[in-house]
């Protein structure tokens, strides 16, 4: 593993790490929604390991915002509140608003034989179908709806653990605890109601332990920075060995109360889920170490770097990409053009691509902030220059970015 770098460059350099984490991640996330869609209802084990090995994203994803978030507020006095809603709402709120438009019209599309590959069907353009996306969030949008239920407690999270530094320990289990409990209590009917799936996954109290532990770390940065390099290869070792445990739960049924409190296949919010998820994003995060080295070539850096500043438009446009990459390889006639595996990785790859130029292209006009989630870059930027600037990239306004608090 490489050694870490320095910190005498301030924030942002500390900061590369996570951001290395960005683009890395992005592949795990379109991953997830690539099997959901290349296979929807797939009950093989092969596609049920795929989904754990990638599902971490989602919670590394909101590890990562919590604490790219209170890194930026880790020496502020106080948390302005009027400069923070504003700021929170450009950088999340409103890409949500566009893109919750932009896939209300998509997906009145149908496919259609020839060009233009899709027919609008205005029929399917009503103000309820409407109000339901802007309510649940589209798809993979219902990240952002976790995001802007966590803006509105992080000021009050900040106060708690700031005003009680002894007690951030007692917290994080808690908070640990917490997420268990309420996922055992749904999955038994505990309360004598039961949240269905697609409310629980929007809820910010199904995943308190990802939220608390980002804002923990990020104010203990430098501690968590050695503890993680110091314990390098077990956190790698048992985060292997907790994947294989995960997967394993599939293999075998007892009976219905293993089925539903421990099959992760089955319950993605499952205890068992814990371990490889929280050992994924540290495996991402020693990654991120080893991909800003100063050690690496600059182009590698600057690839990393331009991941970075592309990732949440990646995120964002992700289902338009899918889709149109999945229409070249669907089955015809009851075959694929490319084997089941082949296909998806190529799935994953063209949209990674598709997501990244589009956004490169976007960032260099007027609609950058509200649809690519960053501030606008100059087009001389776009081609990689071996200069020390351009190994760091240029961060935008999304929820990842410290420079927006």
């Amino acid at each position: 593993m490489s050694a870490p770098v320095s910190t005498n460059g301030g924030t942002r350099r500390r900061l590369e790490h996570v951001d290395a984490m960005r683009p890395v991640k992005q592949f795990a996330v379109i991953g997830t929604h690539a099997m959901q869609f290349f296979a929807p209802g797939a009950a093989t084990v092969f596609w049920k390991s795929g989904l754990i090995f990638t599902r971490f994203s989602r919670d590394a994803f909101l590890f990562v915002s919590a604490c790219m978030l209170a890194y930026s507020y880790r020496h502020a006095t106080r948390v302005v509140l009027g400069s923070y809603a504003w700021r929170r709402f450009m950088s999340v709120g409103m890409p949500y608003l566009v893109w919750t438009l932009i896939y209300w019209v998509w997906t009145a599309c149908h496919p259609i034989h020839g060009l233009p590959l899709y027919a609008l069907h205005t029929d399917e353009l009503t103000w309820s179908s409407l109000v339901g996306f802007v309510r649940w969030g589209y798809f993979h949008l219902y990240f952002l709806l976790i995001l802007m239920q966590f803006y509105v407690l992080f000021p009050a999270v900040l106060w708690v653990i700031r005003r009680f530094p002894a007690l951030r320990i007692h917290l994080l289990w808690s908070s640990l605890v917490i997420q268990v409990l309420l996922d055992l209590a749904n999955r038994g009917h505990w309360w004598g109601f039961h949240l269905s799936f697609i409310v629980e996954t929007r809820l910010v109290i199904s995943y308190p332990f990802y939220l608390i532990a980002g804002v923990i770390v990020a104010l203990n940065f430098e501690e968590f920075h050695a503890w993680v390099i110091r314990y390098a290869r077990p956190i790698i070792a048992i985060t292997v060995l907790a994947f294989i445990a995960a997967s394993a739960t599939n293999f075998v049924h007892f009976n219905s109360t293993y089925t539903t409190y421990l099959a992760i296949g089955r319950n993605p919010f499952g205890a068992l889920a814990i371990p490889y998820d929280m050992g994924g994003v540290l495996c991402v995060y020693l990654l991120g170490v080893y991909l800003v080295d100063s050690r690496r070539h600059w182009r590698t850096r600057r690839l990393v770097a331009s991941g970075s500043d592309n990732a949440y438009g990646i995120y964002l446009s992700q289902m338009l990409f899918i889709p149109l990459t999945y229409r070249f390889i669907e089955p015809t006639h009851g075959h694929h053009y490319f084997p089941v595996a082949i296909g998806l990785v190529l799935v994953i790859l063209l949209t990674y691509l598709g997501g990244f130029i589009f956004t490169g292209l976007i960032a260099r006009t007027p609609l950058a902030k509200i649809v690519a989630g960053r501030t606008r870059a100059s087009w001389r930027s776009l081609i990689p220059r071996s200069t020390p600037e351009s190994a760091h990239g240029q961060l935008g306004n999304g929820p990842f970015d410290k420079a927006s608090a």
